[in-house]
């Protein structure tokens, strides 16, 4: 009965199995049919392409996080990696757009600042001295406040101050060459203009100069005192006019062009040859200085022309700091009073010796 009943079942359940069986059988050898030694061959190629792929694109994939690194800097609480042999420094890391707009700010500000100074872009430096002078005169001063001579009468002595005597002035010089020279000059102001009072000073012209200079020639065009007499004796007591005025230094500023050329005589003398044309017009001589020995005679400067001007410096060089220099000079010129000629002729002669 148990046979009779199951067996039915059985062998409904056994065929199916067996048929899968069988079919996983036939699978697996189709399977191990079709791998032929090529395929195999063919497949262990591949495999080793794509491992090699994956180790050079690890490769990268560090050095870009090295680089990475690098550019942000050291992470704080770990030490900066050094680059491996015979890799590329990574280049600088750019600053901040923020610092960069900041910079670029400042030099369009400094750049037009410069174009305020000077529209020809030449390097301008303000120079000169803000001078405060107390003065006590006694009574052969003639009641002036800065005499250039003594009064033969007496007169009340005076007392005061000033700061007109104050000196400003503008240098330049040129950072190319013009024609082959270089250029440079200077203008000088101070206040001693107006009618003298404490509120009645303006500013007045001293000296001016353009100078071009090359290798052994220079050329200027100004205001400047006379060729022949280029040392003064200094005094800060005596800024509006030179100190021993009347006593014949030829002091007084005048338009002028001058040559100098300059000859070497080995390493340590040498020959500076000037000359220059000065102009001896006006009545400023005639008029301010009429008590003056060397201007006593009215007919100086009511008429006269250009004067000729030549000095001829000789200097030695005695090691480093020794020095001597002579200079011969001469000056002549023609002045015109009431249709009568007079000849102006004059020698001088300067030296200055460094011991």
């Amino acid at each position: 009965m148990f046979t009779k009943r199951f067996l039915p079942l059985f062998v409904k359940v056994a065929c199916p199995i067996l048929t899968l069986l069988l079919a996983s059988v036939g699978i697996q050898a189709q399977e191990k049919t079709d791998l032929q030694p090529g395929t195999l061959k063919q497949i262990l190629e591949r495999l080793d392409r794509l491992e090699k792929q994956n180790h050079e694109l690890a490769d990268e994939v560090h050095a870009l996080r090295t680089e990475l690194a690098a550019a942000r800097g050291p992470v704080l609480g770990q030490p900066a990696q050094a680059p491996s042999a015979g890799a590329s420094p990574p280049p600088p890391p750019e600053a901040p757009l923020e610092e960069r707009i900041q910079v670029a700010e400042q030099r369009a500000a400094d750049l037009s600042q410069e174009k305020v100074e000077a529209s020809q872009r030449f390097p301008i430096s303000l120079t000169g001295m803000v001078l405060f002078n107390a003065f006590l005169n006694g009574k052969n001063a003639a009641g002036d406040e800065n005499p250039t001579t003594a009064s033969a009468t007496s007169g009340p002595t005076t007392d005061g101050a000033t700061v007109a005597q104050t000196v400003l002035g503008l240098r330049f010089e040129s950072p190319k060459a013009l024609w082959g020279a270089q250029v440079n000059g200077s203008v000088f102001f101070d206040f001693y203009g107006g009618d003298g009072t404490s509120l009645g000073h303006t500013a007045r012209l001293r000296t001016a100069d353009i100078q071009f200079d090359w290798a052994n020639t220079s050329v200027t065009v100004g205001q400047d005192k006379p060729l022949i007499a280029p040392r003064d004796p200094f005094s800060l007591a005596q800024v509006e006019v030179s100190p021993f005025t009347a006593a014949g230094n030829l002091w007084l500023w005048s338009p002028q062009v001058k040559v100098q050329e300059r000859f070497k005589c080995g390493d340590d003398s040498g020959l500076r040859a000037q000359l220059g044309v000065y102009e001896m017009g006006g009545t400023y001589m005639s008029e301010t200085y009429t008590d003056s020995p060397i201007y006593s005679n009215s007919s100086v400067g009511s008429s006269a022309g250009p004067a000729l001007e030549g000095r001829f410096e000789f200097w030695h060089k005695f090691g480093e700091r020794k020095r001597i220099d002579v200079a011969p000079g001469f000056h002549t010129a023609q002045t015109t009073e009431n249709g009568v000629s007079a000849p102006s002729r004059l020698f001088s002669f300067d030296w200055f010796a460094n011991p």
